[in-house]
Parts: C-alpha cells; structure tokens; sequence
C-alpha cells in the first residue's frame, strides 16, 4: 500500500478523497495519510456551522452525532477515501463521484456501525479539533476503525469504533 505521509501541503485535500461537501465536510485538512493503515486531520470549529445558532442557541456544542460523523469521514479517508489504497476511483464533473470507468474500481466507504461512543468533553466554537482514525480488522467487506478526538493542548473530546461496509457507488 502506498504510504502518504508527507508534508501536509503534498497531502490529498479532503474534497479529493471523499465525496461529503460544504457544510457537511467535516475535515479541514488532512495531515496524514498512510492508507488502509491510518489518517489523522483537523477541523477548526469557526462558530459560524449550521448547527452552532440551533445546538445550543448562546452556547454552542458540536453536536455527538456530527463528531462521529467527522471521525467515520477521517476514517474512509485512512481506507483510501474515493481513491482507495491501490483503486483509481476519480472525483467526477460536480466534486463528487463520478461515473467513469475507474468508480468500478474502488468501492466506497459508508458507515455501517458505532460501538462504545464515549464523548467526555465538549467541542466548542475557536477549538482546533485532530481526528484520528487506525484501520482495524476487516472481514469482506466490512471494516473497522478505531477513531477518537483531540482538542487543543491534547485532551480528548470523543472515541468511538466505527464499523464501515465496501459498497459499490
């Protein structure tokens, strides 16, 4: 498997590896790669998300679900996002998938499972988020990833192993 781990400016763009787009990209940029093994990326709560005026109003928290969200996003991307570790899938004409040949190379990676979420801190507007992901087992076509949160200054946020199925886009 081709390892990717560069300086992050040689680095795959998220746009490049999955097929999520504005205001449901969770990741900023990816900082490292080395597919079908691991990825780790960061995102920077700006304060200025759709969910920051609803959840909740004068108070925002990244809602749970969008952190397992980010992680399950970090974690396709650590299996080799659009591309895949050896597959040649491209993004097509609007960013997303396209419908060329090589999309029957590589499946894509959805999200099939969350085992033991733990969320043990908040995640808030001004915070710099590192998201990690390390593949685990695979069994057909199904996967694992065992995925967690990290805020500034190194404390965690949130953990969970995500359970991801190969399926054909």
């Amino acid at each position: 498997m081709e390892s990717l781990q560069r300086a992050a400016a040689a680095l795959p763009k998220p746009e490049e590896l999955l097929p999520h787009r504005a205001p449901f990209l969770l990741v900023d940029k990816v900082v490292e790669l080395n597919e079908g093994v691991s990825a780790r990326a960061e995102l920077r709560i700006r304060g200025d998300e759709f969910w920051c005026a609803a959840h909740f109003p004068g108070y925002p928290v990244m809602p749970g679900v969008l952190l397992v969200e980010a992680m399950a996003q970090v974690a396709a991307i650590a299996e080799g996002g659009l591309r895949g570790a050896g597959g040649t899938r491209q993004a097509g004409p609007t960013g997303g998938p396209g419908g060329d040949v090589a999309d029957a190379v590589r499946p894509l990676p959805l999200l099939a499972a969350v085992k033991n979420a733990r969320f043990v801190a908040q995640a808030r507007p001004g915070m710099n988020l590192t998201i990690e992901a390390q593949i685990g087992r695979r069994l057909g076509n199904f996967g694992t990833a065992a995925c967690s949160v990290v805020a500034d200054g190194g404390s965690k946020v949130a953990q969970c192993e995500i359970t991801f199925a190969m399926q054909q886009a």
